[in-house]
């Protein structure tokens, strides 16, 4: 079976049997599921780096850096936007996790949303995110997390509420000169967190499950500032292409 069909197969089994294997035992009279705090939320999220060789002749180094953020899904799995793989001359990609690199074994593109999946082998064991196929509703609070600016800020945690479900008449203005992007962004919820970039491929957790990953926000088109944030639901992920 091709290493996409598996991946495929994990993310399904993962909302089933995702809660049962990360619940801690808890007391009878207790709730099967505790929320976690965001510092347990915080453990799942990992900065992914990409090296790139310098274009700038007068460069003082040779490998360019750039910085996304993922989320633990599964052993050695991360989840994240695939637009962090998408410029061309990429070296190699690595996960940062306790303080060391992981190379990423594959890269798993899914065709239709900007979101991806990638591999890492020999990582140490790890908590792992639990995901919620759901959208949240209208105005509930969300919480994003990522690794914009590892050496400078380490993690970003921002909240914020869900604004608006459904935007693909707003994005069909946006983006019409940018066909590539609505395609990607063909289907994104709207929300309020304030973010920046390098927090591109970090998850937005609603009552402590993964609801989506953050894909980015519409830069200003047409002198027209669009003031939000967007995130591509986890039930977006079509059978990952490697």
């Amino acid at each position: 079976m091709k290493r996409a069909a598996i991946i495929a197969m994990l993310l399904g089994v993962l909302v089933i049997l995702n809660a049962i294997i990360n619940t801690p035992s808890l007391p009878s009279e207790q709730p099967a599921w505790v929320q976690p705090t965001v510092a347990q939320m915080a453990d799942t999220t990992v900065t992914i780096i990409s090296e790139y060789p310098c274009e700038n002749p007068h460069c003082d180094i040779q490998v360019h850096e750039s910085w996304g953020s993922g989320v633990l899904v599964g052993e050695g799995t991360v989840l994240t936007a695939r637009h962090l793989f998408k410029r061309e001359g990429r070296v190699a990609s690595y996960v940062l996790f306790m303080g060391e690199r992981y190379l990423v074994s594959d890269i798993l593109i899914d065709p239709d949303s900007d979101l991806a999946v990638i591999c890492v082998d020999n990582m140490p064991e790890h908590p792992v995110a639990e995901i919620d196929m759901n959208d949240p509703p209208l105005g509930a609070d969300v919480i994003m997390i990522g690794t914009p600016s590892h050496k400078l800020m380490g993690q970003r945690v921002v909240k914020g509420n869900i604004s608006n479900l459904d935007v693909s008449e707003l994005l069909e203005e946006v983006f019409k000169d940018a066909p590539d992007l609505l395609e990607a962004w063909s289907r994104v919820v709207m929300t309020t967190c304030m973010t920046v970039h390098g927090n591109s491929g970090g998850p937005v957790f609603y009552n402590g499950k993964v609801v989506g990953i953050f894909v980015g926000f519409p830069l200003v088109r047409n002198t027209i500032a669009y003031n939000f944030t967007a995130y591509v639901p986890i039930y977006e992920l079509d059978t990952p292409e490697e």
